[in-house]
């Protein structure tokens, strides 16, 4: 469970037995679903001079010891070493992978393992290969909105992040958001992509507080390298749901992760969002897609059109002046489903 102590150090082996102590005091003192869920996160290191070195996986679990438990485990450090004055706790990435593996089902395993689509998507929607940025049809409406987003699929995007897409119902959003997450993937820019509508993130976070898990909700979503929410206008009015988005964001931006979120309403819109919130998602790139305008109305049924021919083997056939007829008299924005 306890990472050993560096060799070098003479007195490891005191050490890490003073540590094991500690360890059962705090395990007494906060009971076993705490301590299973935050301080065995926790890695002893090593003792240089009176500062005490530890590593945990995450910025999240090391910012929420220090708030919590830190004062109580310095208490009973010092109990077992006078020596101790300091405590310092630091990030180790490579500890995430085996904090998020505890207690999986060695047949998941085998399925990551066997399968590199997946591997690189934590277990939420799947991205839609029908919404690659080689198949959304681009018009003046929109073309703004495509262009930002292609622009940050780049590995520097510290300069809008967050990407904030709005707009009414189908006219793309959900087109664009699927087609950054391929890019990234594509081009190994990131290795866990996370997508999912706002009402998924919402019914995951009460099923966390309904089972009191939830440590394991907040970890994974704090361990995306990206995180793509869909429909944010859903949260409106679910103020513990905002709280929890809203931590979970700020980490995310805090560790340089991307992300990028899409609504039918700007920012400022947003009803019952507190305005720290609102500024936050308004800190990036910022950008709307308009109505589509009878030439991209036209671009998308014909490109629709040769899809279904192409499917249909030609079996299909339909004079331009058709196609033309229903992008005049419809009341299509640009869905792409």
């Amino acid at each position: 469970m306890y990472q050993d102590l560096n060799q070098n150090q003479a007195s490891s082996v005191n050490l890490k037995d003073q540590w094991n102590s500690v360890l059962k005091k705090l395990n007494t003192e906060y009971g076993n679903e705490i301590f299973n869920s935050w301080i065995k996160n926790i890695s002893i290191r090593n003792l240089d001079e009176d500062v005490l070195y530890f590593t945990v996986p995450t910025r999240f679990i090391r910012d929420w010891i220090t708030s919590h438990y830190l004062d109580k485990i310095i208490f009973f450090l010092n109990q077992e070493n006078s020596q101790i004055k300091r405590v310092k706790i630091n990030i180790d990435n490579s500890l995430t992978a085996n904090m998020l593996n505890i207690e999986k089902d060695p047949s998941d395993q085998r399925k990551i393992n066997n399968n590199s689509y997946n591997s690189n998507y934590i277990d939420d929607w799947p991205l839609d290969d029908r919404f690659k940025f080689d198949k959304f049809v681009v018009g003046p409406s929109n073309e703004l909105a495509f262009a930002s987003a292609k622009r940050f699929c780049s590995i520097d995007v510290n300069d809008f992040n967050p990407l904030y897409i709005y707009g009414g119902v189908g006219l793309g959003k959900t087109h664009l958001l699927h087609a950054i997450g391929w890019k990234l993937k594509e081009d190994n820019i990131a290795n866990n992509v996370l997508y999912l509508s706002a009402e998924r993130f919402m019914f995951q976070f009460i099923k966390s507080l309904r089972q009191k898990d939830t440590m394991s909700f907040k970890q994974k979503f704090r361990s995306v390298d990206v995180l793509i929410l869909d429909d944010i206008q859903f949260m409106i009015g679910k103020s513990s749901t905002q709280e929890e988005f809203f931590h979970t964001f700020n980490s995310l931006l805090d560790m340089n992760k991307k992300v990028i979120i899409s609504g039918d309403r700007s920012p400022s819109e947003l009803g019952s969002f507190n305005e720290r919130m609102k500024s936050r998602l308004s800190g990036g790139l910022v950008v709307d897609i308009m109505p589509a305008d009878f030439n991209l109305r036209f671009s998308i049924i014909k490109n629709k059109y040769e899809e279904l021919v192409k499917r249909n083997k030609n079996s299909l056939s339909l004079d331009e002046e058709v196609l033309s007829f229903f992008s005049k008299n419809s009341d299509l924005q640009c869905k792409r489903t």
